[in-house]
């Protein structure tokens, strides 16, 4: 997996020593577990960058592009902000925690590299991006409505936090605890709250909520699926337990 660092000069040498060193044990767990490495990740120390890199796809939501700019900016008041590009086949992260200022806890960069991995894989196993039916919002009259496919996202979300909750088992969390990843940018980047009759704070209150809701949804579903066919979670191939979700996303989306 490629890393890249975005402005790489802003990356101190310990930090780019922390990011090797969790990079190569995500992808010795994901080489044993057949799970294809992304091609890249792409890791930024700037909002401006990030906000650029990101911007197209939070558009694809149903958001105009000030809409989309500023949900992305105030979207760092309540947490981290990762994801991935399914046509470049990278993993996309801003080094940035609310609740850790100066610095980006190792085992949370950890969990992110896995979990956005796993989209991916999810997403090679299909054959196709998912996104258009993943997110897909109708903005009318400062109301906002969600019209993509609700299971869809549910099993994509639950089978990611499955499969990296089963990772951060197979490893020694103490050996990264306390690897340093410091953070160039320390206070959350300013938003507009109000833009074409939207408020900006409730819609991604709003968007926070129905995500973490649909992925404890997911959760249970892909859960179930293992009980299932694998009866516990310690039996569970991962590249058998990809193929069954992808099945159940087919039927959703054909």
């Amino acid at each position: 997996m490629k890393i890249l660092l975005v402005p790489k000069l802003s990356f101190d040498r310990e930090t780019k020593k922390s990011i090797k060193t969790i990079v190569s044990l995500s992808e010795e767990i994901m080489k044993k577990e057949g799970i294809p490495l992304p091609r890249s990740l792409e890791f930024f120390n700037s909002f401006d960058e990030f906000r650029k890199r990101v911007l197209k796809s939070v558009m694809d939501y149903g958001f105009s592009r000030k809409i989309a700019e500023n949900f992305i900016n105030a979207s760092f008041e309540t947490g981290t902000y990762g994801t991935y590009d399914f046509r470049s086949n990278s993993i996309i992260e801003m080094n940035f925690n609310p609740f850790y200022r100066l610095f980006y806890p190792a085992i949370q960069f950890f969990r992110f590299v896995i979990h956005e991995s796993s989209h991916l894989f999810l997403r090679k196993s299909l054959g196709c991006d998912i996104e258009k039916y993943k997110f897909n919002f109708v903005i009318e009259k400062n109301k906002i409505e969600y019209k993509g496919r609700l299971e869809v996202l549910q099993l994509d979300e639950g089978f990611a936090e499955i499969v990296t909750n089963l990772f951060m088992k197979k490893i020694d969390v103490n050996e990264i605890r306390t690897l340093p990843i410091y953070s160039a940018e320390n206070e959350a980047p300013k938003y507009e709250k109000k833009v074409d009759n939207v408020h900006i704070p409730t819609l991604v209150k709003f968007f926070d909520k129905f995500l973490q809701r649909n992925k404890k949804i997911g959760y249970h579903k892909v859960y179930y699926i293992i009980r299932k066919n694998f009866r516990k979670m310690e039996y569970v191939n991962v590249c058998d337990l990809v193929e069954i979700v992808s099945k159940r996303i087919r039927n959703k989306i054909i």
